[in-house]
Order: structure tokens, then C-alpha cells, then sequence
């Protein structure tokens, strides 16, 4: 239950500091279920604060990021103890997860994904999903199973997705690292920016899945200091890029490809427009875009 003790949130007289804590003044035992009573009590108040998370804790359901709150965990340990999301973003508007070390538990066979953006069927402008911000996490697999979990999912099936930030971001070998899946009948994911993201290991390391058909489009992201390092099993790295106008800047690069049997680290598909690619290395790219640039070079 939570304790009103606001005058000692704010001056930090005889608060504890390991407790999950808001900004209305309210503290919990640092229990997994307790993160999502803290975001759900400043989403009954008005919906505008923080919360903070002073020490480890363990989740078995993801947490649902509700509007206009921000959630630090202080640089502790997430545990995730069952297969599902870490965190799932619906509906939901300048929101902001950080400084996080979410944690895939030995012996959980885990095929969720730690960043889960959804905007689901039939779903409205209400349920559009705008200018949210994840930063500085780390994405630890201790399955001792690689290639099962995605690090960043959007799944938008209608409405859109618009400004998106992911910041200061490393994974431990996931399936696919940023898999943009637009599964229609319509919808958007326009415009969000990836910044600083390193992925060691994976399968697949950027994926864009169904953008670019009809009413599914994945246009005008941008994406910089995009790195991956391969194993043995990884299959493909800059995926089936497509959309108009995605931005892939210096920085951009797929480490040690020719360790992978796959012939191409970069793959521009046929519904891709106005690509720009200034990648600080590509081994072997198919481009089958229209009007792709080379560091402002036509090719």
C-alpha cells in the first residue's frame, strides 16, 4: 500500500531511498507489481510526474507506460521473470523510460520483446503513440539461449507512430534488434530517431517488416551510430529497408560479416524511396530502392 508522505519525498527526511517512489509523495516495497501502482497512481492524478525505482526488482507482466510520466530506475537491475515484454508502450505520449538494465533471467525462455510500442487492430487517433524517449539501457540476455527475444518493437497494425527516441542503448543477442513491423491493414512509423545503439549478437540487426505496402509505411527515421557485431547464426543486418526518406548516418555499420554465411549486411527492397545512406562501412549492400543517396552521391 502506498504511505502520503510527501514532505518527506521532497526534502528526503526519513525517506528510504530503495523504495519505489512518485512524485505525489508516495512510496512502495521494491516489488516488481509495485512499478506499475506507482505509474498507475500519478495516471489517476492528472498523469504528470515520475517515478523512481531504488533498487532490483523482478517483473512476470510488463509494465504499461502511461502518459507524461517518466520512469528511472536509477541504474538498477529490472529482473524479467517470465516470457513477456519489459515494458509495453500503448496509447501513450511523452512518456520516458531510463537508466535501466533489464535482465532476461537464466532458464526463461523468453520470445517478447524489452521495448514493445503497439498500436493494436482497430486502433484510433487515441491510440497514436508520440514522443517517447528511451535512454540509456542495457538489454542482458542470461538465458544462455541466443536469438528468441527482440530488442525494440513497434507494431503498429493502425493510426501512428511519430518521434520516437532511443538513446545510449546496448543488447545482448536477440533475435532482431530494431524490428519496425507494420502488419496493416494501415498504419505509420514515421520520424522516430535511434542514437547510439549497439547490438552484440543477433540474428536480424535492423528489420523493417511489411512498411512500405499499401497503407504501411516506415518513413523519414533516422538512424545514427547504429553498430552490431555478428555471430556465426546472424543472417541479415540492415533489413529489407524501406519507406520514404530513412536516414542512415555515419556511424552505421555491421561488424566481422564475413564471419556469416549471409551474402548481404545491407538490403534496400523495391518499395524503399529517397534512402540516404552515409554508413561508416557496408561489406555487400542489394539496393533495389528508387533514388538512394551515397553520402549525397546518386548510385
Amino acid at each position: 500500500m502506498a504511505i502520503d508522505d510527501t514532505s518527506s519525498f521532497i526534502i528526503g527526511v526519513n525517506a528510504d531511498m530503495s523504495k519505489i517512489r512518485n512524485t505525489n509523495g508516495n512510496y512502495w516495497e521494491p516489488v516488481g507489481d509495485n512499478i506499475q501502482l506507482a505509474i498507475d497512481d500519478l495516471a489517476n492524478t492528472g498523469g504528470y510526474g515520475a517515478v523512481f525505482v531504488g533498487s532490483e526488482t523482478t517483473i512476470y507482466e510488463p509494465i504499461q507506460l502511461k502518459s507524461n510520466v517518466l520512469l528511472d530506475f536509477l541504474n538498477n537491475r529490472c529482473n524479467i521473470g517470465a516470457n513477456c515484454d519489459f515494458v509495453q508502450v500503448k496509447a501513450c505520449r511523452f512518456a520516458t523510460v531510463q537508466n535501466v538494465m533489464p535482465w532476461l533471467l537464466r532458464g526463461i525462455s523468453n520470445t517478447a520483446a524489452m521495448l514493445h510500442l503497439i498500436i493494436p487492430d482497430g486502433g484510433g487517433w487515441a491510440d497514436r503513440l508520440e514522443f517517447n524517449t528511451f535512454r540509456n539501457i542495457q538489454m542482458k540476455n542470461d538465458t544462455l539461449q541466443h536469438d528468441q527475444y527482440t530488442g525494440i518493437h513497434f507494431e503498429c497494425r493502425t493510426s501512428r507512430t511519430l518521434r520516437q527516441t532511443f538513446d545510449n542503448i546496448r543488447m545482448w543477442e536477440p533475435k532482431d534488434g530494431i524490428l519496425m513491423e507494420t502488419p496493416g491493414p494501415n498504419g505509420w512509423v514515421n520520424g522516430c530517431n535511434f542514437n547510439n545503439i549497439y547490438i552484440d549478437g543477433f540474428q536480424t540487426m535492423v528489420n523493417f517488416d511489411g512498411c512500405g505496402i499499401g497503407n504501411k509505411d516506415c518513413n523519414y527515421n533516422v538512424f545514427n551510430d547504429i553498430k552490431g557485431q555478428t555471430r556465426t547464426w546472424s543472417q541479415y543486418g540492415f533489413k529489407n529497408i524501406n519507406g520514404d526518406g530513412n536516414s542512415f548516418g555515419d556511424g552505421c555499420l555491421v561488424w566481422d560479416w564475413h564471419s556469416t554465411s549471409a551474402p548481404y549486411d545491407w538490403i534496400v527492397a523495391p518499395s524503399a524511396g529517397n534512402t540516404r545512406i552515409c554508413a561508416q562501412h557496408i561489406t555487400n549492400i542489394l539496393d533495389q530502392g528508387s533514388g538512394t543517396t551515397y553520402c549525397g552521391q546518386s548510385q
